[in-house]
């Protein structure tokens, strides 16, 4: 997150096309539509030149990691040794 984070300040655009692209493929594999949607949403803004609204959509993506992260922390139980 941190590296979309830093593409997003420096508005370099293909660094945040790469980043979110990596990103939404593995959103896919947890099936968080939501967030994967918010993830190619920013890859194409990336792609086409233009991150003005791309922060704003960044900041509801990260939220909807946290939730997910959370979901899996609940849904996995954590083993001991």
């Amino acid at each position: 997150m941190l590296n979309t984070y830093q593409g997003l300040e420096d508005e370099d655009h293909e660094s945040v096309r790469l980043i979110t692209r990596s990103l939404k493929d593995l959103l896919g594999m947890f099936c968080a539509y939501s967030a994967y949607n918010m993830a190619l949403k920013i890859e194409m803004m990336a792609h086409n030149g233009d991150l003005t609204e791309a922060r704003a959509v960044f900041d509801e993506l990260e939220r909807e990691i946290l939730l997910l992260a959370h979901a899996i922390k609940r849904a996995v139980p954590v083993q001991t040794i």
